[in-house]
């Protein structure tokens, strides 16, 4: 199991075995209003908002739920992450704010459990990004909480957080920087290609990186560069430093430079839809490609602006309540 999600996960099926004595109700709402098309990615499915009456029902039943009455210790637990759970379930800005507030609480468990479902408002991905993204710097020194909030960040297709990525790729924290690159990829934003690009040389990944079982792309990439024992000598050696690799996390350390490397290539491979073998490689593609890029880059700050306007409306909203 993810350590990251441990905290959570770890109490769902205990939390089963209290559902019945906790289960206020099991009606499932209807959401009936859709999000805006302008902050969702094209393959980010549209999340439905709920109304103002469903969101302020569910709200009602959630303070009952949370009180936990008559629970003490583990149980009160569980059952308080079993009512964030249910109050996640509502896409709405007031649920939003709830589950915001709860980022903050001082038990682990109960605040890695409210972020996980605020990365499910997906109905809002910039403001309950903007939650996110506030609750994971001011919990930093939580790396669970940290890296929960990377998947949630992943999960909303949040575009602020590009800038905070950046900063915790450049951490010298291998599991840290390991989850900021997925991220990074699985964001698909096009402003963060050249700076990926550059991590590669530094970390000296240039050439010769195999792909797919040790498909042999040496220096140009062509399968005609190498002979076949050069090939299997490639091979060999590739498969001594996978299980050198597994030996290091078998005992907990970090991962290598040339391990860093493969993640980096893999998060551009995604993002580029190009198969790179190195940093040289990388870069001249990346310079026969300006113009596209620059058309994405321009693409991808629209989503963005679009998400921190509708954030910006919503805390007005907020605040005129």
């Amino acid at each position: 199991m993810d350590c990251v999600f441990a905290r959570v996960l770890s109490t769902r099926v205990l939390v089963l075995a209290l559902f019945p004595c906790l289960c206020a109700t099991s009606t499932v709402l209807l959401l009936p209003a859709r999000a805006r098309a302008g902050e969702a990615g094209a393959n980010q499915p549209v999340a439905e908002r709920a109304s103002d009456e469903d969101a302020a029902s569910r709200l009602s039943e959630f303070k009952v739920a949370f009180k936990a009455k008559g629970l003490k210790g583990e149980e009160r637990i569980y059952a308080r992450v079993w009512a964030l759970e249910a109050l996640g379930e509502v896409q709405h800005p007031d649920i939003v704010d709830a589950l915001a507030k709860h980022t903050r609480d001082k038990d682990p468990h109960i605040r890695t459990a409210a972020l996980d479902q605020l990365g499910k408002q997906q109905a809002f991905p910039g403001y309950a990004g903007q939650a996110v993204l506030k609750a994971v710097q001011k919990h930093r020194r939580d790396a669970t909480f940290v890296l929960a909030g990377m998947e949630c960040i992943a999960r909303l297709r949040y575009l602020g957080a590009s800038d905070w990525l950046v900063k915790c790729i450049k951490r010298a924290d291998y599991a840290m920087t390991k989850r900021a690159v997925e991220t990074a990829a699985k964001l698909e934003d096009p402003r963060l290609v050249p700076f990926l690009v550059d991590l590669l040389k530094k970390l000296r990944i240039e050439k010769g990186f195999s792909w797919d079982g040790y498909e042999v792309s040496w220096a140009t990439g062509s399968h005609k560069d190498v002979s076949k024992e050069k090939a299997e000598q490639i091979k060999a050696e590739g498969d001594a430093r996978a299980k050198a690799g597994k030996a290091k996390a078998a005992k907990g350390r970090q991962g290598s430079t040339r391990d860093m490397g493969a993640h980096v290539l893999r998060a551009l491979r995604t993002m580029t839809q190009k198969k790179f073998t190195g940093g040289a490689d990388a870069r001249a593609w990346l310079k026969a490609n300006e113009a596209q890029l620059q058309a994405d880059v321009e693409a991808i700050q629209k989503r963005d602006e679009a998400q921190r306007a509708t954030a910006k409306a919503l805390k007005s909203r907020r605040r005129r309540k």
